[in-house]
């Protein structure tokens, strides 16, 4: 009988910071996704799962199980330290260029998931 893959944060980290984990790695998932010149819709689809799976991991409402996550690497050329912990040493310079880029764009989020507004200099 088979076990159901466990998803990543299946070890709660202490004093809450799960949520947040999950949050960082959901917009690391995002820009790999811009970096790849893809849609949600185009991932889900190369990836076998829902458009709402994809849109659910990037916004860190559901984790991405460990298994899929692998799968993904190597199907896309990024390693699963850059998802996890966001270390950029593994993945193909033009790559990391590109995720650094679409990093940049993202919103940061406050404590509850919502984009946080930057202060005008």
């Amino acid at each position: 009988m088979c076990e159901a893959v466990a998803p990543l944060d299946v070890l709660d980290l202490p004093d809450g910071r799960t949520r947040q984990a999950r949050q960082e790695m959901g917009q690391r998932l995002k820009a790999l996704r811009m970096a790849l010149g893809m849609t949600q819709l185009r991932l889900a689809s190369a990836m076998g799962v829902s458009c709402p799976t994809v849109s659910a991991w990037e916004s860190g409402r559901n984790p991405i199980d460990i298994v899929t996550l692998a799968q993904a690497a190597r199907q896309f050329g990024f390693t699963t330290d850059y998802v996890a912990l966001g270390d950029l040493s593994g993945i193909e310079p033009g790559l990391a260029g590109r995720l650094l880029d679409c990093a940049s764009v993202l919103p940061s989020r406050g404590r509850r998931g919502r984009p946080r507004l930057e202060a005008a200099d």
